[in-house]
């Protein structure tokens, strides 16, 4: 039963993280207007999808599907194995892969600045990342699409 709970709670937390990013997006950032809460909806996107990727595995490990899992590459390789069980279509899971890229660019980023409504990333080779709000929207749409799939799928399995 312990396991069973680590996934629910995993789904628990990406509901409340994708509920932050929503209403950054939705009040906040609409009223303050200010670029650099991008970074922050980008935080609480990421979470959500780590905590959505987390439920599956730890589901996934407790019906012993999958092995144990360990670093996070392994970890979304064998996530991208078994999304489909969970009405997650490849393109849906390359959108997740781009979700964690950035937030991957983001903590590894050298200097980061506004420009033209846009959030610029440098990386230490002075190459560059651009996040856009409509970008993020997108991303988080599809986020909270995909958690309520999950979840059923998860709940539905337990009958």
């Amino acid at each position: 039963m312990k396991s069973q709970e680590n996934y629910e709670i995993s789904i628990g937390k990406a509901k409340q993280e994708l509920q932050t990013a929503d209403h950054i997006v939705c009040i906040t950032y609409p009223v303050i207007k200010d670029q650099r809460l991008m970074s922050k909806i980008l935080e609480h996107l990421y979470a959500g999808v780590v905590s959505i990727v987390k439920a599956v595995l730890q589901y996934e490990y407790l019906y012993k599907r999958i092995n144990v899992y360990s670093d996070s590459k392994s970890n979304f390789e064998t996530f991208s194995e078994c999304a489909a069980k969970f009405n997650i279509s490849p393109g849906e899971v390359d959108i997740i892969r781009n979700i964690l890229n950035l937030m991957e660019k983001h903590k590894n980023s050298s200097m980061e600045f506004v420009r033209r409504e846009k959030y610029v990333m440098m990386s230490d080779s002075l190459r560059t990342e651009i996040m856009t709000f409509d970008l993020l929207k997108s991303y988080l749409l599809l986020a909270k699409d995909i958690l309520p799939r999950v979840e059923n799928s998860l709940k539905s399995a337990l009958l």
